[in-house]
């Protein structure tokens, strides 16, 4: 009688079962940092649009604020209303500066060309010459009339003899002041508009202080 051979169960995976383990394994690790890489890049694209946000916000903001409180000064007194395409000259109640308070004061905001592009300095009566944090590639100031013409210098000059128009005192001011500007580093320009207090041009609340010259 013969006695049969006893069964022995191979332990362990073959090296084609490893293989396959390993591929899957792989692959799953690809699609996971795919996912994990794709997620960083969408976060850090998102703080960037947000930062970007927000600096034109401040932007428009700090400079709405400063033209809405430019004020129609008194006969024979204050700062008249002048402006050219660099910035403006004018009376306001609002400070920029911690040491100033809010009383009509004089106040210049110009363009300066400095070796790190333009820069907007902010000058109250006989303080220092403050620059603006922003950097812009292209900039420059425009003024509405209420006859709906822009103008690259305020008052507007005669077109006969080359001197300011006479105004009366409720149209001293530009209805509308328009600040176009692109900063170092982008492409796009933006436009912001603002109404001095005694303009007859009244902007729809709540809306954005930043025009897209690109919008359609």
């Amino acid at each position: 009688m013969s006695r049969s051979r006893p069964f022995h169960r191979q332990l362990g995976l073959s090296l084609l079962e490893v293989l396959v383990t390993v591929t899957i394994f792989a692959m799953l690790f690809a699609v996971l940092t795919l996912g994990w890489h794709q997620s960083l890049n969408a976060q850090a694209k998102l703080g960037a649009a947000a930062e970007h946000a927000r600096t034109h916000q401040q932007l428009a903001l700090l400079l709405r604020q400063l033209i809405s409180e430019t004020l129609v000064p008194d006969y024979q007194a204050g700062v008249e209303f002048s402006a050219d395409d660099k910035g403006f000259v004018a009376e306001t109640s609002t400070s920029l500066l911690a040491t100033i308070g809010a009383a009509p004061l004089p106040t210049s905001v110009k363009l300066e060309t400095t070796d790190a592009g333009r820069r907007l300095q902010i000058t109250h009566g006989d303080a220092d010459s403050q620059p603006l944090p922003w950097r812009f590639s292209q900039a420059r100031w425009r003024y509405l009339d209420q006859a709906g013409a822009w103008h690259d210098a305020w008052p507007p000059p005669s077109p006969q003899a080359g001197m300011p128009l006479p105004m009366e005192r409720d149209s001293y001011l530009p209805v509308l002041v328009a600040f176009s500007y692109t900063f170092i580093g982008e492409t796009r320009s933006h436009e912001l508009l603002a109404a001095p207090r005694a303009s007859s041009w009244r902007l729809s609340e709540p809306s954005s202080p930043i025009a897209d010259l690109n919008s359609p």
